[in-house]
């Protein structure tokens, strides 16, 4: 349905987005480990026969430190990347109107109705969605009870005597939340947050 193309699209759109956000991590991380290994440098010119030992050690922390320092870059990159590709989805769902927008409601509704057991139901909507729902719910016969709830933007509630049946943009995004992290991470992010040629710089 509707989510499933807006999940697909956004992760198409978040592409450029992430790779500009993690080319700034990799310049950081280059950047640091460049400074490891000039101070590593500076370490072995001023190291004689005596000191070498030590100088080795510092020189393996030194260059410890900054590795350590390029995987956090990376990391804060990632999740900078994926709290925002979140906040878009959010977005641009939200920013739906007219005939996608009442397609989409009307798909939640169908699904509810599905779902929810037989006997009478009452309609629990945000009254900024009763233009989109209204007009099938009456159809229905079912009666709306119109509230002030952002949980319920693009989405209903179905109340009866079964329990109470959900579905809105909060629950859909909630539950693909795990898919497209999972996803973000397989298309957008590496395992190592220092590259092999990196690390072949750092420890020549």
């Amino acid at each position: 349905m509707a989510y499933e193309t807006l999940i697909a699209a956004l992760l198409q759109e978040g592409d450029a987005k992430c790779k500009a956000v993690l080319g700034n991590a990799q310049s950081e991380a280059d950047r640091l480990i460049a400074e490891a290994n000039a101070a590593a440098e500076a370490l072995d010119r001023e190291a004689d026969a005596a000191v070498r030992r030590e100088v080795a050690s510092r020189r393996a922390a030194v260059l410890g430190q900054a590795a350590l320092a390029a995987r956090q870059t990376f990391l804060t990159a990632k999740h900078e990347v994926l709290d925002a590709v979140w906040r878009q989805a959010a977005e641009k769902a939200l920013a739906l109107t007219g005939t996608e927008r009442a397609g989409i409601l009307q798909a939640l509704l169908d699904e509810l109705l599905a779902a929810a057991p037989s006997g009478p139901l009452t309609a629990v909507i945000d009254e900024r969605e009763r233009v989109h729902l209204e007009p099938n719910l009456k159809a229905r016969g079912i009666p709306i009870e119109p509230q002030r709830r952002d949980d319920l933007l693009l989405g209903l509630e179905l109340e009866g005597e079964g329990g109470r049946f959900r579905s809105s943009l909060a629950t859909r995004l909630a539950k693909a939340k795990p898919e497209l992290a999972i996803a973000l991470n397989r298309l957008l992010f590496v395992e190592q947050a220092v590259s092999p040629q990196q690390s072949a710089r750092a420890e020549s």
